[in-house]
């Protein structure tokens, strides 16, 4: 769909010298004209539209990539994201409020500006220097397990009803 700014990836990946690989997973309105899009521009070989997945067929499409990239600025809370970090890939996304709170710059990923140069820098910087790679894809699951986990998750739950109890016995 429009809000995911896949027009803006797969021109920036397009136009990338190196041609790395990018799979496109999902369906929607704007597919069959992003498909169009990438074969006018000769892309077809290394942009690979793979179509709608079962959520458990995800970790195997993860496991085969070396970094998630994201173009999308309106998401609120983009699972994708967690779900990359949580299968160990380091981000390249471009900076916004959804995506701050979930990639740490620098450490579990790249945010980006939302431009072609900035964008391609930082996966060019994450696929060609592997020790930057394999350093973020580390801090990626671990801040997505300490963060995101079911534990995380419950605990944050526990600290809020304790939180509304307290407030509950304070006006009582």
């Amino acid at each position: 769909a429009l809000e995911k700014n896949l027009d803006f990836l797969l021109e920036t990946i397009l136009g990338m010298e190196e041609q790395p690989h990018l799979a496109v997973v999902g369906d929607g309105p704007e597919r069959v004209r992003l498909e169009q899009l990438v074969h006018a521009h000769g892309g077809g070989h290394h942009i690979h539209f793979l179509g709608p997945r079962q959520y458990q067929q995800m970790p195997d499409i993860y496991a085969g990539a070396s970094v998630f990239v994201t173009a999308s600025r309106t998401e609120t809370h983009p699972l994708t994201l967690l779900e990359a970090g949580c299968s160990g890939l380091p981000i390249v996304a471009i900076d916004s409020k959804a995506t701050r709170g979930i990639v740490s710059n620098r450490v579990t990923g790249l945010l980006t500006l939302p431009t072609a140069t900035s964008f391609t820098r930082g996966v060019r910087q994450l696929l060609y220097r592997p020790a930057l790679r394999h350093r973020m894809s580390q801090a990626a699951q671990q801040h997505a397990a300490a963060q995101f986990s079911v534990e995380a998750s419950v605990d944050r739950l526990l600290d809020t009803y304790s939180l509304v109890r307290r407030l509950q016995l304070v006006e009582a």
